[in-house]
């Protein structure tokens, strides 16, 4: 009698191993954290600059926005920063949040972690916020957070995911930052 049970015990466990997904669903998952990092799937995505201003502008002020060309931060587009490209707006008490179309979000996030700024990080796009209460209404989006410095100071019971780049953490935390 103790066998049955023991078999039934262990007969259970693997199928409710089961259930956590497939070998499919493994795949998914490996394919997103090369996206953007750990639950990537799950970031917004916004292939195009229009995109990112309506989805910045659905949550918070983006006024005036502009590629600037002549702006000092230029260097952010390019292969090394991974970014396709960037335009700046504001908020209205002039506090300028970028914005930046990303197609190589590895590439962005090191020289992010060379910078030791954080952004706010989707699927394939970025926002650096520079108002508070931009990124306050960002926090709620869906996007996540790009932490390296100082990244052992979130809160429990926010996330804290592997970003792509070791040192890093993607959080849902932007309190203080």
């Amino acid at each position: 009698m103790r066998y049955v049970a023991g078999s039934a015990v262990v007969a259970l466990m693997l199928v409710t191993a089961g259930c956590g997904g497939s070998s499919d669903e493994g795949a998914k998952r490996g394919a997103n954290a090369a996206e953007g990092g750990a639950g990537a799937g799950d970031l917004p995505s916004a292939g195009t600059m229009a995109d990112i201003e309506a989805f910045v502008s659905e949550r918070a002020t983006c006024l005036d926005m502009s590629l600037r060309p002549d702006d000092h931060d230029q260097e952010w587009v390019g292969k090394e920063w991974g970014v396709k490209e960037r335009a700046i707006c504001n908020d209205g008490d002039r506090a300028s949040t970028s914005l930046l179309v990303v197609n190589d979000m590895k590439a962005f996030q090191a020289q992010a972690k060379k910078q030791r700024r954080a952004y706010f990080i989707g699927k394939d796009f970025a926002v650096y916020a520079q108002g508070a209460s931009t990124k306050a209404a960002l926090q709620d989006s869906g996007m996540l957070f790009l932490i390296c410095k100082d990244k052992d100071k979130i809160p429990s019971g926010y996330k804290k995911e592997p970003a792509l780049v070791d040192g890093c953490v993607l959080t849902d935390y932007a309190h203080g930052f």
